[in-house]
């Protein structure tokens, strides 16, 4: 998984299994990173996520590409759990 964020929205780029919906692979994130969010500090306790979001799916021949823009965002302030 490769995450980055700016101030007003995230990127991540993942594999979805073929028994995952996008909606609940939506509501797994918003839910976890909010609970770890609202523990970082008292004045994130009322965070919440927007109701709606943007997916795009990617071929796999276009997934370096993807990974180098999403990398390129915030160049430093970002989490790949596959490196």
């Amino acid at each position: 998984m490769l995450i980055n964020s700016v101030a007003d929205h995230v990127h991540l780029l993942f594999n979805m299994g073929r028994t995952v919906t996008l909606a609940q692979a939506v509501e797994d994130v918003k839910k976890s990173s909010s609970k770890w969010i609202k523990t970082q500090s008292p004045a994130l306790a009322g965070f919440a996520w927007q109701a709606g979001y943007g997916a795009f799916s990617v071929s796999e021949s276009n997934v370096p590409k993807v990974a180098n823009y999403i990398r390129k965002k915030v160049p430093g302030i970002f989490w790949n759990t596959h490196e």
